[in-house]
């Protein structure tokens, strides 16, 4: 009888051992899923004098909760330490730029290139007459491209032989539409260097840059710019006030163009820099490859053929390869590079289309990737171009936390991406943002600034835990430099407060 009871005991006691492991397994299950265990106790820890402090620095600053969206999450606790308006889809501005270069990583892959073609092609003049050389260039829209890489080009193509160009120079870009403006931009002033036109071609990122010389008698202007081929005419007059009014009146004929800078400048013993978007970009390749040709000693004439068929017989010459996607994503993001964002848009079309690929193309891509990924919150993102310059882009701050979340779990995306966003102090757009100096090289995150729109989205670095955040606000009654002063207060502010809190916050 003791022999029965002893095992009917060791029997209960081995059930006994099974039902605490599986609770035990349990438990670290809870904890293990981020956000799962705190979010569901939050009586062991108090945030509530954290989010006191966060309201605050709002109030102080001038912020109002109905004009902004915040959020906060700790990596390391997997909790979320202050959120305000976070479904609320807000204007993105250049935030927007994150979703673009997010999907063109996951699309493209970081080693991408961009490949422009040079061949060699022959024009037959008459029945009897010799066959003349030309040259046919494939744009695929390499936003890297500058003058000194074609002036390299040009010394490749007389290695490969050519020595003289009688015939044209034809320049296929039938990889992008006609298209150059998204319609979403509206009525843009084209001449403004963010209105940077998309093309298949691209060098110098379609701008040309001036330098502006007062004279020695104060009475007028020396226009100057490195661009070669171009006629430039100063129409400036000085002016008392210190804020220059200038604007480019742009002239194109068959193969050049003439820019006319008008309106008022201060005279100044140091120079003034101004930059213009050219309005045909096909035309300023053109003069700057036949430049770049000239320099190289190739002879003949080579006139600009836009209009007829393409020579059917060519030959490939060269091919140059743009820098990978990994280095373009860092104008794109540190420098918000409107141009370059909207070329990866379009790039990402193409996977789809082998030609004539327009802004929507890109975006349906771009938008079933976002579906893909991130399908709880499609109703929280508007995306009509690949830049952020529409008003009618918009995005919630979960959103954006979930996606810059996101890229630090993906080891395939993670480096390029993060390492593709501004340093505080340090370089891009947050260069001369007013942050303490504790926080040079704490945050890493892009702005974005529309008109009464100032948007900051990224990652906060504490002593041991890495704070994701976006800061998105929309005020139509105030200017966006003093909504950008006040949010930089508040986000060093934030910063201050999380130092305090970090001790409490508990360990995954």
């Amino acid at each position: 009888m003791m022999h029965i009871q002893a095992r009917w005991a060791a029997h209960w006691l081995r059930y006994a051992l099974r039902a605490c492991a599986v609770i035990g397994l349990l438990a670290a299950a809870m904890v293990l899923v981020p956000g799962a265990a705190w979010s569901q106790t939050p009586d062991r820890l108090d945030l509530r004098p954290f989010r006191a402090r966060v309201d605050d620095l709002l109030f102080q600053y001038g912020l109002q909760h109905d004009r902004l969206a915040l959020l906060l999450y700790s990596t390391r606790s997997g909790i979320y330490l202050y959120q305000h308006n976070i479904h609320r889809p807000m204007i993105a501005a250049s935030n927007a730029k994150l979703v673009t270069t997010y999907a063109a990583l996951q699309v493209l892959s970081p080693d991408y290139r961009w490949r422009t073609r040079f061949y060699l092609v022959e024009e037959q003049n008459d029945a009897q007459g010799p066959a003349r050389q030309g040259l046919l260039v494939q744009g695929s829209g390499d936003p890297t491209l500058t003058a000194a890489d074609l002036d390299r080009i040009a010394l490749m193509l007389k290695g490969a032989g050519l020595r003289r160009l009688d015939g044209g120079i034809y320049l296929d870009g039938r990889r992008f539409d006609e298209v150059m403006f998204p319609g979403s931009w509206g009525d843009v002033s084209k001449g403004e260097p963010w209105f940077a036109p998309v093309s298949p071609f691209i060098v110098e990122k379609n701008v040309i840059d001036f330098v502006i010389a007062t004279r020695p008698d104060r009475q007028g202007f020396e226009v100057l710019t490195r661009t070669p081929g171009f006629d430039v005419i100063s129409a400036l007059k000085p002016t008392e006030q210190e804020k220059p009014n200038i604007r480019v009146e742009q002239r194109w004929h068959a193969d050049g163009a003439t820019f006319t800078l008008v309106g008022s400048l201060a005279p100044s013993p140091n120079p003034y820099n101004f930059s213009a978007a050219v309005e045909r970009p096909r035309v300023h390749f053109y003069r700057q490859l036949r430049a770049s040709l000239r320099r190289a000693r190739i002879g003949g004439a080579m006139p600009l053929r836009l209009a007829g068929p393409l020579p059917p017989r060519r030959q490939l010459l060269y091919t140059q390869l743009s820098p990978p996607l990994r280095e373009v994503i860092v104008e794109v993001n540190k420098h918000s590079s409107n141009l370059a964002a909207e070329v990866l848009l379009r790039t990402m079309g193409l996977y789809e289309n082998s030609h004539g690929v327009s802004t929507e193309d890109g975006l349906a891509v771009l938008g079933r990737v976002m579906k893909r990924e991130f399908y709880q919150s499609a109703a929280e993102l508007v995306m009509v171009d690949g830049s952020g310059l529409s008003r009618k882009a918009r995005i919630s701050a979960l959103l954006m936390v979930r996606l810059l979340n996101r890229v630090r779990d993906e080891f395939t995306i993670r480096p390029e991406f993060i390492s593709s966003l501004s340093v505080a102090l340090t370089d891009g757009t947050l260069q001369f943002r007013s942050y303490p100096w504790r926080m040079k090289g704490r945050l890493r995150a892009k702005s974005g600034t529309l008109a009464a729109v100032s948007n900051l989205s990224g990652y906060l670095q504490l002593e041991h835990d890495v704070i994701i955040f976006s800061f998105l606000i929309n005020d139509e009654e105030r200017h966006f430099l003093e909504l950008q002063q006040a949010q930089d207060q508040v986000v060093a502010g934030i910063y201050g407060a999380l130092l305090a809190l970090e001790p409490q916050l508990p360990m995954p």
